[in-house]
């Protein structure tokens, strides 16, 4: 699945919940389904500055494609990074530094997360960029 087919099913199922009530729910149960990240990557540098709760976030590069890991103390925020994980997973650099983020708005994640919350979903995506730029520097320096 494509970044933008990723993004296009998560909002679909996000909006079929009418009631805010019902949407948390939703972020809740992604963050009840995820991939267990394993211990030895919740380290001081995976853990994303600025966020209420602590987070964490691990990527690799294998075969050209993102391996991301994500964890969270609290249950809102680990649905939330869940959600962002399952979007960017398996996706090359490029694409992802290609992608329009475009779920963050359509999900309407700034009417319904406090502003510290709304913060961290966008920390979390920039870590996920970051480590993308990283992984193109590290690939074109291999090719040099």
């Amino acid at each position: 699945m494509t970044i933008d087919e990723s993004q296009e099913f998560v909002i679909q199922k996000f909006l079929e919940h009418e009631s805010w009530e019902d949407r948390y729910m939703h972020i809740m149960d992604y963050g009840d389904g995820a991939e267990k990240m394993p211990v030895e990557y919740k380290t001081e540098n995976n853990i994303i500055v600025g966020c209420q709760t602590r987070v964490w976030i691990h990527s690799v590069l294998v075969d050209g494609k993102m391996k991301i890991w994500a964890d969270a103390e609290g249950k809102i925020i680990k649905g939330l990074v869940t959600v962002i994980v399952n979007i960017f997973n398996n996706q090359s650099p490029k694409e992802i530094l290609a992608s329009d983020c475009k779920f963050i708005e359509k999900m309407g994640f700034g009417q319904f997360l406090s502003v510290n919350r709304s913060n961290g979903v966008l920390l979390m995506v920039q870590r996920i960029l970051e480590d993308a730029n990283k992984f193109i520097k590290q690939l074109e320096t291999k090719q040099v």
